[in-house]
């Protein structure tokens, strides 16, 4: 397994955060593991934070690289790419879109990325929240 680096911005500071603590062999490497709790990330550079990305492909490489049989996973929103304009109710509906993007381009292979999506939306809306249909 290869130690990678993840950037992410954590109140407008950079953070790099090891994927992987150490290099060792997996534990139980047939188990069929589902990783319930994952960030897909798409941000643009802005005045005070850098670019921050991981998508899809980036977390293939990390689950390939861990080797473990992860077959499945669920990814959780980081407030990424919500819609610029439209019903403010519906602008996280945006993160959701994009994780459905990720998921269409990463399918086929032996991992289903975002088989599961963990999204928000803002209850203060009130009666402006509505299912879908």
């Amino acid at each position: 397994m290869k130690r990678r680096t993840f950037i992410a911005s954590t109140a407008g500071a950079a953070v790099a955060a090891p994927a992987f603590a150490a290099d060792e062999p997996p534990l139980m490497p047939d188990l069929e593991i589902v990783d319930a709790h994952h960030h897909l990330v798409d941000n643009p550079a802005r005045e005070n934070r850098p670019a921050s990305r991981y998508g899809a492909a980036d977390l293939r490489k990390d689950i390939e690289d861990s080797g473990q049989r992860v077959t499945a996973t669920v990814v959780v929103e980081t407030m990424t790419q919500y819609r610029a304009d439209g019903p403010a109710e519906l602008r996280a509906v945006g993160e959701t879109e994009f994780f459905s993007r990720m998921a269409d381009a990463a399918a086929g292979g032996p991992v289903k990325i975002a088989a599961g999506i963990v999204a928000a939306v803002d209850l203060r809306l009130g009666d402006k929240v509505q299912p879908p249909t």
